[in-house]
């Protein structure tokens, strides 16, 4: 099982129950890649951990994410 993401990839949060876009990469101090996937449903979500502007930003490690389509390998 992948579990590298790319940029602009469709992915899922399963425990937020969020399907979004992966809309940048960053690496922390900590040296974990975070994964900022935007919400792919208008509106603000009652989220304390989303950034809120139309389309809900979340910052995820890999562990929280999830493929939506298993990519071929």
């Amino acid at each position: 099982m992948k579990t590298r993401f790319e940029e602009f990839e469709i992915v899922r949060i399963p425990a937020k129950g969020i399907t979004g876009t992966i809309v940048d990469v960053r690496v922390g101090r900590d040296s974990v890649p975070y994964y900022i996937v935007q919400n792919d449903e208008w509106g603000d979500v009652d989220d304390p951990d989303a950034c809120n502007l139309g389309y809900a930003l979340f910052d995820c490690t890999a562990e929280q994410l999830a493929h939506v389509h298993e990519p071929d390998e």
